[in-house]
């Protein structure tokens, strides 16, 4: 059953649903450089900087002072970097010490009953923040800094959600829901100048309804990679329950779809927003799962970015026995790839029971060149959400069900203690600077 505090998050997602399209991460207010309205397909009508290298001379200042709420606890660095989260629709920054915390915004609601700020992301290059304030008729993106100070509303009532921040911090790459209104803005994906405004339409987003069954694609961002010139994007399916992966070249626009061949893994497709880069930008990591809403499928596997070939790091079926089920992953900074695995005797059952999930998952490293799975700790924890890997490879934040219900967050080192964290429950956690 689910708790109290987790009821009251789904129903107020669901009005942030309802109401904006699919959700993101960015705000409101006048925009520091106006932005021109797009034509009809899509691009606006003043040719826009991809990538800006220069940053806007004026700011506008945040309408109230952050709020600090100390715990009593001497600082300590348990953290290897602050966390963001957004908490009753607004954003918080929990410090390294795991338990002070400073509210950043103050945004106001557009009804008593719905959130204000519904997505998050944070720069990896300086820390700066973008959301996104949701309003009756599609939503505002903002760009703050790293303290929700000297904030810009970069597009305004526009049916905007997903943004994520290029490696170098210049632009925002975001998803536009197709207007139910006769605004000019076409759906698809976008970049978006994060100092100008500007926006440049790189994947057309297909008509709702357009196609036979399952051929009418919309596209959002899911990663860029460490390098910039890709992005690793959510293609799904406007008619069907369907969604996969594919990879954007920025430079030339060209689409490569992530296809699991059929004489290797029959009936299996990458789960959309499973992707995770490698540090070269040459491989993407992603996990497996059949049509539907069928469980993940069982091992790790990986993606070429020049041609979409796939192979595997993570055999379903490792040597002892068991079937490997990769619940989450992660990637640091030298290469070496992580997981939360549960180990299993029989393969997931699509019509399993689901009471008995969360599946209890222990923390290993992979070895890549023996394709085994090295235990680091020895105690499980179960996800009640998506795991927070640190950039640097340090550890990551696992939420899990409280035994009184309601759910707690924890930082999982490779060694030593897990720390709790002061997080209340959300379905967005980020890492800063």
């Amino acid at each position: 059953m689910m708790s109290k505090d987790t009821n009251m998050i789904i129903r107020r997602t669901l009005v942030a649903l309802a109401l904006g399209g699919v959700l993101a991460a960015c705000g409101a207010t006048q925009p520091a450089a106006p932005l021109p309205a797009p034509t009809a397909d899509g691009q606006p009508t003043a040719a826009p900087t991809l990538l800006p290298t220069t940053a806007p001379t004026s700011t506008a200042q945040p309408t109230t002072q952050p709020t600090a709420q100390p715990t009593g606890r001497p600082a300590a660095n348990t953290l290897p970097a602050p966390l963001y989260a957004l908490e009753e629709g607004q954003v918080v920054r929990i410090e390294v010490d795991g338990t002070t915390k400073t509210t950043l915004t103050d945004e106001e609601p557009f009804a008593p009953d719905a959130l204000a700020i519904v997505a998050l992301a944070v720069s990896p290059a300086d820390g700066a923040l973008a959301y996104i304030v949701q309003r009756p008729a599609g939503g505002t993106l903002v760009v703050t800094d790293a303290s929700g100070e000297n904030r810009r509303a970069l597009l305004e009532d526009v049916p905007v959600s997903g943004p994520r921040w290029s490696p170098d911090g210049s632009a925002l790459a975001v998803q536009v829901a197709y207007p139910l209104d006769d605004s000019p803005w076409r759906g698809g994906l976008y970049i978006v100048s994060a100092f100008s405004g500007e926006a440049r339409l790189m994947l057309a987003s297909d008509p709702p309804g357009a196609g036979g069954a399952g051929e009418s694609w919309g596209y959002g961002p899911d990663a860029w990679s460490p390098d910039g010139s890709k992005i690793l994007v959510s293609r799904y399916s406007q008619t069907v329950e369907s969604c996969d992966a594919a990879i954007l070249d920025v430079a030339t626009g060209e689409l490569t779809v992530l296809t699991a061949r059929a004489d290797d893994i029959p009936s299996l497709h990458v789960e959309c927003g499973s992707g995770v880069w490698s540090p070269d930008s040459s491989t993407v990591y992603v996990a497996l799962r059949r049509p539907g809403l069928s469980p993940r499928e069982p091992g790790l596997y990986t993606a070429e970015a020049a041609t979409g070939q796939m192979g595997w790091v993570v055999p379903a079926q490792t040597n002892d026995g068991t079937f490997a089920l990769v619940q989450s992953f992660g990637v640091g900074p030298d290469g070496e790839l992580y997981a939360l695995v549960t180990r299993a005797e029989h393969a997931p059952d699509p019509a399993g029971d689901p009471a008995a999930l969360p599946l209890p998952a222990a923390l290993y490293r992979v070895q890549q060149g023996e394709r085994m799975l090295e235990q680091l700790r020895d105690e499980t924890f179960a996800l009640y959400g998506p795991a927070v890997w640190a950039p640097d490879g340090s550890g990551v934040v696992i939420p899990t069900p409280r035994t009184n219900g309601g759910v707690a967050y924890f930082f999982v080192p490779m060694g030593g203690e897990a720390v709790p964290l002061l997080i209340e429950p959300t379905d967005t956690v980020v890492w800063g600077r």
